[in-house]
């Protein structure tokens, strides 16, 4: 006890403070004080400085997250969520579907289970059927006979302005049995373009045609990009016509050298792009 009331004591034992000239030692500020006073300014100082940052960072999303602060939900905003979930999850259903049709065709996976069956022959007895048409026969046969000298403008298509995504030599052009494609030779390490806009539902690398890229466009139009060297797209990207969208090489095993392979479909039929874009220099 005795102890204690020395330590508290000498605690409260007045000190100064203060600060000299060292050349001629005059004083030049000085402070009286004692321990417990500068200990208890010190911890003041402290607790303020702590008060302070805590204030600060709890006014920010830091210290929401650091301090756990609960943000209240309303549930119209979690059902609108819901629903918007539901949505793009139908849609991405709907898109796998298209994308593995497309491999289907493209790939030459498609089953004979999946082919429509041919329908059955229709026998048309000659003698059943009567040589006097009626008057109601004969009014629809004047309507029709007078329909076939009547012309109708049909509705514009929208044009579709293509760009060529590669300019070289076509060294082999498209055939829709045995080559559904043309060949352009370019240099290595050549870039190639979009030739429309769209978005990339296909970017994998195969052991036959190496990278294949493949772009769905607007207009029922689909792109396809073989046997190039990178891909510097990825499913699901949205392209612009005209940007860089690869590297033309030589991968895959069918492939004998630099070149691009490009394929272009329409109704998910393929085409001769030749018809649409000008690939020579």
């Amino acid at each position: 006890m005795k102890k204690i009331r020395a330590l508290i004591s000498s605690w409260r034992k007045p000190i100064k403070i203060a600060a000299y000239n060292p050349q001629n030692f005059d004083e030049i500020f000085g402070i009286t004080t004692s321990r417990i006073n500068i200990f208890s300014l010190v911890a003041l100082l402290i607790l303020t400085v702590c008060f302070l940052l805590f204030f600060i960072i709890g006014k920010t999303k830091l210290g929401a997250q650091i301090f756990g602060a609960k943000q209240s939900i309303d549930k119209t905003d979690i059902l609108d969520q819901r629903m918007r979930l539901d949505s793009l999850k139908a849609k991405i259903d709907a898109q796998d579907k298209y994308i593995k049709n497309m491999n289907n065709v493209l790939f030459g996976t498609i089953t004979t289970d999946s082919m429509p069956e041919e329908g059955k022959e229709i026998n048309i007895d000659l003698s059943k059927i009567k040589d006097n048409p009626s008057k109601a026969e004969l009014k629809v046969a004047e309507n029709v006979k007078a329909d076939q000298y009547t012309t109708s403008i049909a509705e514009d298509r929208e044009i579709v302005h293509f760009f060529s995504p590669i300019r070289g030599y076509v060294s082999q052009k498209f055939d829709q049995k045995d080559h559904q494609a043309v060949d352009i030779v370019a240099k290595q390490d050549a870039y190639f373009l979009a030739c429309l806009s769209g978005t990339v539902i296909y970017s994998d690398f195969s052991s036959k045609d190496g990278y294949v890229l493949i772009i769905e466009h607007s207009n029922n139009f689909t792109s396809i990009y073989k046997h190039t060297k990178s891909i510097l797209k990825k499913r699901g990207d949205r392209v612009q016509v005209g940007e860089i969208i690869g590297i033309v090489g030589n991968t895959g095993a069918n492939s004998t050298g630099p070149h691009l392979h490009f394929e272009l479909w329409l109704n998910q039929k393929a085409v001769d792009p030749t018809k649409y874009i000008q690939f020579g220099h």
